[in-house]
């Protein structure tokens, strides 16, 4: 749809991105890529969109509800940041018959991890990793999701449960032995998942779509930092003194 019209034209049927995205998102660059390591230009991705309410100030860029720094985008190939994950909110995780999907919204809430841009149309998606913006297939993706969660899921169980035993006297616990055995559930249901993720199709599936729709519902932060990246870029790229 073309926005800047007196007399918007229709919005063509097949077009599948939102307003907003269209303002930020020139999608036909989601099929140019380097032919190393499929690498995007990030520059030709983006320079003929505009983003409202945007300033730029070295690598910051300032919009209306967060504050972000490419600098500080976490890398799709190492763990997420989960510091801002309170304690209360781990427990609510590892307890949750939702766990993985659960965790992955909550991670998404730190504006750091937006790292991933997702094309349901065309079945990719563009992920931030060593300081550049990389296509892959959403399978794929969802699949390397799957793994960092259940490791990240098995790390705040540890603390959960350390935790837990710290704020008992040892001759309490022997007692307790319904939590005890909740804990073993818990641990082994952080791996049934993962394992019949990996083994069931029809669960693939589900959880493909659950996984790639949390990725959309943060789209507009993760296009956000793209568009950082690309004047970042053009800051610092050229001649001068």
């Amino acid at each position: 749809m073309h926005l800047k019209r007196k007399i918007p034209c229709k919005k063509d049927i097949n077009n599948h991105y939102s307003d907003v995205e269209i303002d930020i998102l020139n999608k036909d660059q989601f099929n140019k890529k380097n032919n190393n390591n499929n690498k995007i230009e990030s520059g030709k991705f983006i320079e003929k969109q505009n983003i409202t309410n945007i300033t730029t100030n070295n690598t910051t860029t300032t919009t209306n509800n967060f504050i972000l720094n490419i600098e500080n985008l976490s890398p799709f190939n190492k763990d997420w940041d989960i510091d801002h994950i309170s304690h209360k909110e781990q427990k609510t995780v590892i307890f949750s018959n939702i766990m993985y999907t659960l965790f992955l919204k909550l991670i998404l809430k730190n504006d750091n991890n937006s790292n991933v841009i997702i094309d349901k149309k065309n079945q990719k998606a563009l992920i931030y990793q060593n300081n550049n913006y990389e296509e892959l297939d959403l399978d794929k993706l969802v699949d390397s999701s799957m793994v960092k969660l259940n490791k990240q899921l098995k790390n705040i169980y540890d603390k959960v449960q350390k935790k837990f035993n710290d704020e008992y006297e040892p001759d309490m616990l022997k007692y307790m032995h319904k939590i005890e055995h909740l804990f073993i559930d818990i641990e082994n249901d952080i791996d049934d998942k993962f394992r019949n993720y990996n083994n069931t199709n029809k669960i693939k599936n589900d959880v493909i779509k659950y996984i790639i729709d949390i990725y959309q519902e943060n789209q507009n932060k993760a296009l956000l930092y793209l568009k950082s990246n690309y004047q970042n870029k053009e800051l610092n790229n050229g001649k001068g003194y």
